[in-house]
């Protein structure tokens, strides 16, 4: 982004942060392509190095990085970050940022006969001075290492698809590995409900909230089985969530369904009776199964969002969204009463084809 573009968006970015904002100078403010320096390398078929050099006076959210791939040239691209350092953010509350330094990992599997991966990463930064850029997108061409012949390799030996073999038995699933689903074995055991789906929901903007949904590698997520709500805060209604095309999935029990195997960013549009900066609380009810596993019950996730200046409007009628607080009972029938007996993981699943 440019130095030209950031000094159009400073009267939209002091209304967010005016005492910051009013002191910033543009022609101060790096590139985006500068305060961050991105560079990527194949540790393996498997692995892709990232690194970021950041500049000093400027940092990275954790929250606001993911990764994603061509499907058909590098399967389930999943970005493995490192802790951050824990920051009150006067907006967005709790979060983890990076400074100086960041080195991640991106998990995957690379098809046969591909010598070079494309992966679009994202990510948002800020300068210490007050001003944030938009959410980026880079894009990162990285060549591969070229496949090892794995023809009579005795279990144990050494081989750089190890790396990923551990990987994939420490998040719970071998979903990296050819034919093996994240059922197989007992290491194929269903995940909690907080490590199979994570949520989060920031304000991006006065009049809108950003959700974002991710699965593990191996599980899934409904689209129409969720619904949205204000538990806490005034003067604050929702509109429908935007939700991205998804994958149609051909459920036995529920039909034609739309569900995501990967990481989803859903915008919610909210109105305002009063446009003064205020704290609300976001109300996420969710269903997701794990691939040939088990299914989850409706799952509840309550985010704090605080929400900047923004135009106080109508407030929206939300409209239902079905099965969203579909029951155990409910849920147990739909699936002709299949109970896996006993709790597990804190799950009580139901058995899917």
């Amino acid at each position: 982004m440019t130095v030209s573009l950031l000094r159009r968006l400073l009267p939209v970015l002091a209304l967010l942060l005016p005492a910051a904002a009013s002191a910033v100078d543009p022609d101060d403010l790096l590139p985006v392509e500068e305060a961050f320096r991105i560079e990527a390398r194949a540790e393996s078929r498997e692995r892709i190095a990232i690194g970021i050099d950041i500049a000093e006076g400027y940092y990275l959210y954790r929250h606001r990085m993911g990764v994603a791939a061509d499907p058909a040239a590098f399967a389930e691209p999943v970005l493995d970050l490192p802790p951050g350092i824990a920051y009150t953010d006067e907006f967005f509350g709790d979060v983890e940022t990076y400074r100086q330094r960041l080195e991640a990992t991106v998990r995957g599997s690379a098809a046969a006969g591909i010598d070079t991966v494309e992966l679009e990463l994202r990510y948002q930064g800020c300068a210490d001075v007050g001003v944030c850029y938009p959410p980026q997108k880079a894009r990162l061409s990285v060549a591969l290492p070229a496949a090892a012949a794995i023809t009579g390799a005795l279990p144990g030996a050494p081989s750089g698809g190890l790396d990923a073999l551990g990987s994939a038995l420490g998040s719970g699933g071998l979903s990296g590995l050819p034919g093996a689903g994240p059922a197989a074995g007992v290491e194929g055991l269903p995940l909690p409900e907080d490590e199979a789906f994570g949520f989060e929901a920031i304000a991006a903007s006065g009049n809108e909230i950003l959700m974002r949904f991710t699965p593990a590698p191996g599980y899934y997520l409904y689209r129409d089985r969720s619904s949205f709500r204000i538990a806490e805060g005034e003067g604050v209604g929702l509109g429908a969530p935007r939700w991205p095309p998804g994958q149609t999935h051909s459920d036995e029990h529920f039909g034609e369904v739309i569900v995501y195997f990967d990481q989803v960013e859903v915008p919610l549009s909210i109105g305002r009776a009063a446009g003064a900066p205020q704290r609300v609380v976001l109300e996420a009810t969710f269903q997701g199964c794990q691939t040939d596993g088990v299914c989850y019950p409706p799952m509840t996730r309550r985010v704090p969002v605080d929400l900047p200046q923004g135009t106080a409007d109508a407030l929206p009628e939300t409209a239902p969204t079905p099965a969203a607080g579909l029951s155990l009972w409910t849920l147990f029938a739909a699936l002709g009463g299949a109970l896996v007996g006993g709790l597990i993981l804190n799950l009580m699943p139901c058995v899917l084809p």
